[in-house]
């Protein structure tokens, strides 16, 4: 696979590409591995903190990127933790 082919594709599974098309390839290339880690982190992040699998949604996020930070949230906004009890205070 050329080198520009496969920038074109990791610009475009990141946005990139539509965002900057004037990047040389090997720049767009090495920003999309940049955001999709980012993404990753993110990912894994909001995991944990919503009770699920991180390194799972780790994977998920540095394959799909921003596709699975937005499925992560909807599925925390749909299904939330359930609320930890506080201990009862002394009247």
């Amino acid at each position: 696979m050329r080198l520009e082919t496969l920038a074109h594709f990791a610009g475009l599974l990141t946005g990139l590409a539509l965002v900057a098309p004037h990047l040389d390839p090997a720049a767009m290339l090495v920003t999309s591995v940049a955001v999709q880690i980012t993404h990753a982190i993110v990912c894994r992040v909001f995991a944990g903190q919503a009770g699920r699998n991180g390194l799972r949604w780790a994977a998920a996020g540095l394959v799909a990127g921003v596709y699975a930070v937005t499925l992560l949230l909807y599925l925390t906004e749909r299904q939330p933790r359930p609320m930890e009890a506080e201990p009862r205070r002394r009247v």
